[in-house]
């Protein structure tokens, strides 16, 4: 028997979740600082990244049959509340996880403060990435193309109350945050360590986009926001100009 969708349950699950998420990271996290087999930059990278993946799966596929979901997988993630809240949550969780064993493991680096001059150079940054993803709709309009409609602003419309507000709160908190922590204050400094800051901003900013491929079509946007965090985090020395550009991106994308 399955659980109504509540708020309760939903804050329930993440407290669950979250715990599992600092226990995981923090073991992995201590495992990668003592066992010398585990250094290598991608070791560290499958092991990481693999720990928010597959426990953010997890808790998404678990907290969706606790909700009671269809056992459905075409876009019902999209489409119902339960598999909503269960994969935002989920996704929420499993970020959380991987931060937390980079963090132990003493390879996340968000930077210090940078000042104001260089956080509100985000907001130019993010009209600039605007600009250039119209630019992008209207080339592919110009070849015949028609982008399905954006995923985002869909499973909103199809929404209401507080699943909405939880979708809201993962859209414009919680994902363009562990997101730059993770691409911009995680991969990119083990990767500069090693090939170089132009390299690292040109590898982070494509995995960005390729964890990014439930719409195709705006993965070469996806790439492009990549590259200027990417940029903005080499220049400023911290994530939160990034963090800046990415919350006006993902809030646009809300409303349209």
């Amino acid at each position: 028997m399955t659980a109504a969708l509540t708020p309760s349950l939903a804050v329930a699950f993440a407290v669950v979740g979250l715990v599992v998420a600092a226990v995981s990271g923090g073991v992995l996290g201590v495992a990668l600082r003592r066992m010398p087999s585990l250094g290598p930059w991608w070791v560290q990278a499958a092991l990481v990244g693999g720990l928010g993946f597959g426990l953010g799966n997890a808790l998404a596929l678990g907290g969706a049959l606790l909700f009671g979901a269809p056992l459905r997988f075409e876009a019902e993630l999209l489409t119902t509340g339960p598999w909503l809240v269960a994969g935002t949550l989920g996704t929420a969780c499993g970020t959380a996880a991987s931060l937390v064993a980079a963090r132990v493991a003493g390879s996340l680096h968000a930077g210090a403060w940078p000042g104001w001059k260089w956080v509100l150079a985000g907001v130019p940054a993010a009209l600039c990435v605007v600009v250039a993803g119209v630019a992008w709709m209207l080339l592919l309009g110009a070849v015949g193309f028609v982008p399905e409609a954006q995923s985002l602003a869909a499973a909103l419309a199809a929404q209401e109350g507080w699943v909405r507000g939880v979708v809201l709160a993962f859209v414009l908190g919680v994902a363009p945050l562990t997101e730059e922590l993770f691409f911009r204050g995680w991969c990119q400094p083990l990767l500069r360590a090693r090939f170089g800051a132009r390299r690292a901003i040109v590898a982070q900013a494509v995995l960005f986009g390729a964890v990014h491929t439930d719409r195709v079509w705006a993965v070469p946007m996806l790439v492009l926001i990549g590259l200027v965090c990417g940029w903005l985090r080499e220049r400023s020395g911290s994530v939160l100009p990034g963090w800046l550009l990415h919350v006006l991106n993902n809030g646009m994308a809300a409303a349209v």
